[in-house]
């Protein structure tokens, strides 16, 4: 297992900076809390740990299976003839930061599907891409029927980013088209043993140097390499045979619906079924006033769903269901 740390490194750009952050500091391998094991994946970076039975994890026990899903059994392979399968890929929003595995999203989900197996993919810190290779290498031998994906629209920064808390792979374009770097991902001993390595009379200057293209934090970024990377993972899913739906999980309850939104353009442009979610939770609170959504759908002062919350997202795909069979 890989312990994990506060997240200084989360997000920091340009990745030089936050791979020598790393090297220079402790070691520790930080995702987003800091409490949790991981074990590190030459596709993904890092994957949940199997194995996990009732760990306290920022505060709520988490149990994982020896797939590294969130649950507290085991999916029979191959899927037994009959048996309906969701497997659900997101962020730490469908895996469930601070919540208990029974409050999960896709937990809430199966309690609302009758004889149906919804898998809980979903990891902490996670980018598209990432969700591509947790279907790709976890997720395929599960058979799917129903591939949901749990989009929050924050992770298209993630997709630009080759670090994100941790090494991770991404899509990057060159002329022959669109490819994955930082395949295989390096360890976190690698990582560290390279750039302690290198020299900092050399990485200083390189440092100050990528500082200039650094974005500014309000631009959008990771769109492009978001849309490949979502294709991919809708492409991957048909080819599975199962059906591809995404949710939309909101950063803010109180936004217009869909209001110049990636989600709503993506689905719109690519015919993606999609599920959106945010009138669902306006309906329940005359006016959509901001601090009562807050209050009653997510964990005090955190961008976090509390149980509720997760609630309404699965509520909302399972109508979606029952009315798309």
């Amino acid at each position: 297992y890989i312990k994990l740390s506060p997240p200084p490194n989360c997000g920091m750009r340009p990745a030089l900076l936050a791979r020598l952050r790393f090297a220079y500091g402790d070691g520790t391998f930080s995702v987003t809390g800091s409490d949790n094991v991981a074990v590190s994946d030459p596709h993904r970076g890092h994957r949940s740990a199997p194995g996990l039975k009732d760990l306290m994890v920022a505060g709520a026990p988490v149990s994982t299976n020896s797939l590294g899903a969130r649950a507290d059994r085991e999916y029979a392979v191959p899927k037994p003839a009959g048996t309906l399968r969701v497997v659900t890929l997101g962020d730490s929003m469908t895996y469930g930061e601070f919540v208990p595995n029974d409050a999960t999203w896709p937990a809430q989900l199966e309690a609302l599907l009758q004889h149906t197996e919804v898998v809980n993919l979903g990891d902490r810190g996670y980018a598209h891409d990432q969700m591509y290779f947790a279907l790709k290498d976890s997720g395929a031998r599960l058979a799917p029927d129903l591939v949901v994906l749990g989009f929050f629209e924050a992770d298209l920064m993630r997709d630009d980013l080759e670090h994100y808390c941790f090494e991770k792979p991404r899509l990057a374009r060159n002329p022959t088209g669109w490819v994955f770097e930082n395949v295989p991902v390096p360890t976190p001993e690698e990582l560290r043993a390279r750039y302690l390595r290198l020299p900092l009379l050399v990485g200083i200057p390189q440092l100050f140097w990528q500082l200039r293209d650094v974005p500014p934090m309000d631009q959008r970024v990771g769109d492009a390499s978001g849309t490949e990377a979502l294709n991919r993972i809708r492409k991957l899913a048909e080819q599975l045979g199962a059906r591809f739906v995404m949710v939309n999980i909101p950063e803010h309850l109180d936004h217009p619906l869909g209001a110049g939104s990636f989600f709503k353009s993506y689905c719109t442009s690519t015919k993606t079924e999609c599920v959106e979610t945010l009138p669902d939770f306006q309906q329940a609170v005359p006016g959509a006033d901001r601090k009562e959504l807050e209050r009653r759908f997510l964990r005090p002062n955190d961008i976090h769903y509390a149980r509720a919350g997760y609630a309404v997202i699965a509520g909302a795909v399972a109508r979606y269901l029952s009315e798309h069979p």
